[in-house]
C-alpha cells in the first residue's frame, strides 16, 4: 500500500488572525484532544485556541500541523480516523 502524501499550505489574512485570536482561549492542545477528521476541522479548533497555522500536510496515516502558540512552534499530529491528537512536540 503506497502512502498518499499532500502538503496545503495555509493562508491566513490578518483580519481573521485578529478575529480568531481576540477572544482565544490560547490553551496548548494534548494528546487525545479531539480537533476533527478534515483540514478544516483542524484549522477551525486550533485556531479559536489561539493557534497560528503554518502548513498542514496530510498523509493516509497522520494529518501533521504547523503552528505557533505564544511564539512557541509546535507539530501537532491527529489521527484521520478519529480526529484524536497523537503527538505534540515542539518543532
Amino acid at each position: 500500500m503506497g502512502l498518499f502524501r499532500r502538503t496545503l499550505p495555509v493562508v491566513v489574512f490578518g483580519a481573521t488572525i485578529g478575529l480568531s485570536s481576540a477572544g482565544a482561549a490560547q490553551a496548548e492542545v494534548m494528546m487525545g484532544d479531539r480537533l476533527g477528521t478534515s483540514v478544516g476541522e483542524i484549522a477551525t479548533a486550533l485556531e479559536a485556541q489561539g493557534y497560528m497555522i503554518h502548513e498542514i500536510d496530510v498523509s493516509t496515516r497522520r494529518i501533521e500541523v504547523e503552528a505557533t502558540l505564544n511564539n512557541r512552534k509546535l507539530e501537532i499530529d491527529v489521527d484521520p480516523k478519529t480526529g484524536n491528537v497523537i503527538k505534540v512536540e515542539d518543532d
